[in-house]
């Protein structure tokens, strides 16, 4: 019984029963063959085949060709024939062919192919091949046969098949070693080898009884040739199992079955994608012919050309007519046609036949030879036939029933519609796909679409909660499952808002069509009063605030677990007790009077409270009592919400220190001093003593904060304050306003030079040397005071007037103090205007420089010039430097008119050394701006705006008197300037108390004897010494010695004899404008100098 059933459940579908008994009774054979080759005695599989070689090469070809043939066949497949199964055979025996062809050039023998050519080498490509080929063969048993859903599919299969073959050629080509071995030279296959030819035969064992189960039922591929192409390729790896040499005859048979089965999977290949469309073309076309001759259809056929039309006999008896009693003319069909259509049928007509349209459609009523009248629908398409001429051919069908069906639909529709459109509900119906068919005005309304619009959308154009996937999936459920349906959603309004629905469904069929009526109501208030439930409940219990809730008379009903960690007592603890229990004892009853009043009034109570926790400790805490009343105003219970504000508290007092107190020193700030300057006031007003405001500004802190960095200039204001606050008394006040500015408040003073011996105490402690870490560093301090009440100020003006008064003693000399008065008010004032005067001086370019010629006494020539500003002042005319230069030291003007000076004469210089004067100028640099940090990088950059200019071509002078800081900066300023070609004059040499040091310290090229030795030479003996001693000294440290002044011939032979050899002075040129100097050059060469 149980074999019977076995048979039964492989006996193939009758349409397969002679194809396989062919197919069975060639396959008997190919394996009797196989035995009789295995059974000989003399073993052909070990013995060498003549010619192998080339035989090899003719079997492997025709294995290519075919593989070749079933991708090119398989892979341009179209319609019906291009199933996924067919084109991924096709891409699988692309691969195939290709290892294949590797596997024939690589065999030995063949010319080497990029490493030589051996038998593991051909081994690795053909069992590559035999295994893709039986991989491929079993997926196309496995798999459904239908197409991609994908057209790039195919094109992913293509590119991976082509991948998988080159990484297999590079592994085998360049790296085989890394490959086990198949066959042993001598010895023959190895186990591996063998047991993948095993896998193969089983592989394409499976594939046959997958086969073989599957045509059990009509396929739509040809199954018995794939049968036969699989069993034929196990037979053929039998063979690949046996053979012990490469060229013996089991080897040749083993090529011949495997050809045999790539022409079976050929074949295969070739009847589904060219035989089988054809075939069923011809199916289709005998089945058109007998469905046309079946139902009575009418047929026509209009030649455009020649305006002749032919009405077939149907046509005709459509209307109760026979073959003769209607002529073929358009006529005809005119004269049928009802008057009431008339017009519209030629409309569309002339309509179609003016277009580029192909397809034709028309509906109208002909008359019937019983006298009434058929509707009927006709369509056509356009054609052109062999010789040319356009055609219309069509038909026309009675469709008099379906038209007097769709008047009485119509009027049920119409009712229906009626009152589905004016439901309450947002009623809509969805058909298969899930686009609308019908739509409410409330469900317009909900979704703010015109009617007009949602007829035909599909709901994925407003569902805001499914994918398109999800929709169709949901879709095809509750079409399938019969039942009315509830669920929730989301739908998108067209302004883009959204809203929360809930909708009810059932299933119907609709016109024999499966449709889903769907009503639904717009549950965004529900969904909103839900959410903000779940908030607050998530709120309570989640706040980082403690919660406390009263019933009416005020015993705790619920608490939250903040409450608990920020008092100590769990929930069961104070449930049912009266929130005093948590009471500290700090506020009294009126405090508590007032709270309940304003809570019973109001409703509302917020405030800090100090309250007592479990364990004891009061702390403070930020309270807000609520009242929740009923819909009556009754309250129901008292929610209370508080922080513990511990922390806030510390806090506040350390903002409030931080907004007093200097954050460095310590000392009061800004906004403290102006608060204890409003108390010093009134303090001194009651108690008729005297007040001084001291203002400090430390001398050299900027120097000291440049060059040792920040962090030493933190040190010293820190050490400067503690010596401040250290030389005045306890009721005094000190404050730093920023920077090195420091404020100090000497109170009850009863004589008005009462401050002074403080403030001498306290520039002393300044002036004393700092010890940092292991600096040493040295400054001083300038003080302004202003006392009240003889300076009757508010506090910011007498602020201004230290200030003002800090500034002069500055200017003074620094490490020294200025009492403030009126005419030092105004001299300020006069000051800071003047400043600024001259800064929109600049910016209006009233300034130029006056060049004084430079010459060598003894040969006369122009060696240079010293460039010299001047102002032209739009009152007061031409000003000399000594007019306006002193008002802007160590100011931040300073650096800006040297900045200015130097650009100008950069730029005359390049103009003069272009007209061929090959001149150098020397500009006057302040000690304040060398000694500016940026000053050599300034420099540097307008140096490089002209590099035509020759070294030496500038030169700086710096006065003697002048005091420089730090002559170690000033020593390394120097010589980065000198690398950049820029030389350096001491200027006024002689005249101050710093020559020797300057002149041994500093590397100056060039020393500048002072005018007022020069000019008195030649009556004063003294003078006459000293020049004399500064052109030796200068001899003596080989620097060049010019001497100005020069202003008569006298003083010029004098100097030359000294052996002075370069001067300026009136007597050889004054001062002029730069285009002057070229004339007043050729003039000079020209003169003689008088004996």
């Amino acid at each position: 019984m149980r074999s019977f059933d076995l048979l039964s459940a492989l006996r193939p579908h009758p349409m397969y029963g002679k194809g396989m008994a062919r197919m069975m009774r060639l396959l008997l054979l190919l394996a009797l063959v196989q035995w009789l080759a295995w059974l000989a005695p003399s073993r052909p599989g070990a013995q060498p085949f003549p010619h192998y070689l080339p035989l090899h090469m003719l079997m492997e070809t025709a294995s290519i060709v075919v593989s070749m043939m079933v991708f090119i066949v398989g892979w341009n497949a179209r319609g019906a024939a291009r199933s996924g199964n067919v084109v991924g055979l096709a891409c699988c025996f692309l691969a195939v062919g290709a290892l294949d062809f590797l596997h024939m050039v690589s065999y030995v023998g063949m010319p080497d192919l990029v490493s030589a050519n051996d038998a593991q080498k051909h081994l690795n490509f053909w069992l590559a091949a035999r295994l893709l080929a039986a991989g491929g063969l079993l997926v196309v048993a496995v798999r459904r046969w239908r197409p991609f859903a994908a057209d790039a599919t195919r094109y992913w299969l293509l590119g991976t098949a082509l991948a998988g073959v080159a990484v297999l050629a590079w592994l085998v080509l360049w790296h085989q070693a890394w490959l086990p071995d198949t066959f042993i030279p001598g010895q023959g296959l190895t186990a591996l080898k063998k047991n993948t030819e095993y896998l193969v035969i089983a592989v394409n064992l499976a594939t046959a009884g997958l086969l073989l189960a599957r045509i059990r039922r009509p396929q739509p591929f040809r199954a018995v040739l794939l049968v036969g192409a699989v069993m034929t390729m196990a037979m053929g790896e039998f063979f690949f199992t046996l053979y012990t040499t490469m060229t013996g005859s089991y080897n040749v048979l083993g090529h011949l079955y495997k050809t045999i089965s790539y022409l079976f999977i050929y074949r295969a290949v070739v009847v589904e994608a060219i035989d089988m469309p054809y075939t069923a073309l011809a199916q289709l076309q005998e089945r058109l012919t007998f469905a046309l001759q079946a139902s009575n259809t009418g047929l026509w056929d209009w030649d455009l050309a020649r305006d002749d039309i032919y009405l077939s006999p149907e046509w005709k008896a459509q209307l109760g007519y026979g073959p003769e009693a209607l002529s073929n003319s358009l006529a005809t069909w005119d004269t049928l046609l009802h008057p009431e259509d008339r017009a519209a049928a030629w409309h569309t007509v002339r309509a179609f036949l003016a277009s580029d349209q192909v397809q034709y459609e028309n509906a109208f009523r002909l008359r019937h030879a019983d006298g009434g009248y058929r509707w009927i629908l006709a369509r056509g398409e356009r054609h052109v036939d062999g010789d040319g001429n356009a055609h219309l051919l069509g038909s026309h069908v009675d469709i008099t029933a379906q038209k007097q069906t769709e008047q009485a639909l119509r009027a049920e529709s119409e009712k229906n519609l009626a009152l589905l459109r004016n439901a309450s509900d947002g009623i809509h119906i969805l058909d298969a796909r899930g686009n609308v068919i019908e739509a409410s005005v409330a469900f317009c309304a909900m979704l703010g679409y015109e009617r007009e619009e949602l007829i035909g959308m599909n709901v994925a154009c407003w569902d805001a909660r499914f994918s398109q996937a999800e929709l169709t999936a949901l879709l095809a459920q509750q079409l399938d499952g019969g039942v009315h349906n509830q669920f929730e959603t989301r739908h998108r309004r067209k302004d883009g808002s959204v809203v929360d629905v809930e909708i009810s469904n059932c299933p119907m069929a609709l016109a024999g069509q499966p449709v889903l009526f769907n009503s639904s109501r717009d549950i965004t208030e529900r969904k909103r009063a839900e959410a903000q439930l779940r908030i607050t409940a998530s709120v309570f219990e989640n706040s980082q605030e403690g919660i406390l809730i009263t019933d009416d008379g005020n015993n705790i009903v619920d608490v939250n677990a903040a409450f608990s960690r920020i008092t100590g007592y769990g929930r069961d603890e104070v449930v049912g007790r009266n929130p005093r229990l948590l009471s500290s004892g700090r506020h009294d009853g009126s405090f508590y009077q007032q709270m309940w009043g304003q809570l019973q009034r109001d409703g509302y109570w917020r405030g800090e409270l100090w309250d007592r926790r479990k364990s004891g400790e009061v702390y403070p805490e930020l309270v807000s009592i609520s009242a929740v009343r009923d819909e009556r105003g009754q309250v129901q219970r008292y929610v209370a919400v508080f922080s513990d504000i511990s922390q806030i508290k510390a806090h506040e007092d350390e903002l409030n220190r931080a907004a007093h107190y200097d954050g460095l020193t310590g000392v009061p700030n800004r906004v403290l001093l102006a608060d204890r300057m409003k108390q010093a006031i009134a303090r001194t007003a009651r108690e008729r003593t005297l007040m001084a405001v001291c203002y400090l500004d430390l001398d050299g802190f900027k120097h000291i904060n440049d060059s040792l960095g920040h962090d030493m200039g933190d040190q010293v204001l820190i050490e400067a304050a503690r010596r401040i606050g250290a030389s005045i008394r306890a009721d005094d006040t000190v404050a730093r306003l920023g920077g090195d500015e420091f404020v100090v408040l000497l109170l009850g003073l009863h004589k008005a030079d009462e401050w002074e011996l403080t403030l001498r105490r306290l520039l002393e402690a300044i002036a004393q040397p700092f010890v940092i870490g292991d600096k040493t560093v040295a400054l001083s301090a300038s003080a302004g005071v202003a006392v009240y009440p003889l300076d009757q100020e508010d506090p910011d003006t007498l602020l201004r007037h230290a200030d003002q008064a800090m500034y002069l003693a500055k200017q003074g000399g620094k490490n020294r103090y200025h009492l403030y008065d009126t005419a030092l008010d105004r001299q300020a004032r006069d000051q800071l205007e003047f400043l600024s005067s001259i800064r929109h001086g600049l910016e209006q370019g009233q300034f130029e420089l006056y060049y004084q010629p430079k010459v060598n006494l003894r040969t006369r020539a122009v060696v240079g010039a010293e460039a010299l500003i001047r102002w032209h002042h739009p009152q007061r005319g031409l000003l000399a430097p000594g007019a306006f230069l002193a008002q802007v030291a160590n100011t931040e003007l300073d650096i800006q008119i040297g900045e200015w000076v130097a650009a100008t004469a950069l730029a005359q210089l390049r103009t003069w050394h272009e007209q061929g004067l090959k001149l150098s100028v020397s500009i006057n640099i302040s000690g304040y701006h060398l000694e500016s940090p940026d000053f050599v990088d300034r420099l540097r950059q307008l140096m490089a705006l002209y590099p035509m200019l020759p070294f030496g071509a500038l030169q700086i002078e710096v006065l003697e008197t002048v005091a420089l800081n730090d002559i170690a900066i000033v020593r390394d300023v120097l010589a980065a300037c000198g690398r950049l070609g820029v030389t350096f004059a001491l200027d006024d040499f002689g005249t101050g108390y710093s020559s020797l040091s300057y002149l041994s310290s500093l590397p100056f090229d060039e020393l500048k004897i002072d005018q007022s030795f020069v000019r008195d030479m030649l009556d004063d003996k003294g003078d006459l010494a000293i020049v004399q001693g500064v052109v030796a000294l200068a001899a003596a440290f080989e620097r060049q010695i010019v001497a100005e002044g020069i202003e008569t011939p006298a003083h010029y032979q004098a100097l030359l004899d000294i052996g002075c050899a370069l001067g300026q002075g009136y007597g050889i040129g004054r001062p002029m404008p730069a285009s002057a100097l070229p004339d007043w050059r050729g003039q000079w060469l020209a003169r003689k100098v008088a004996a």
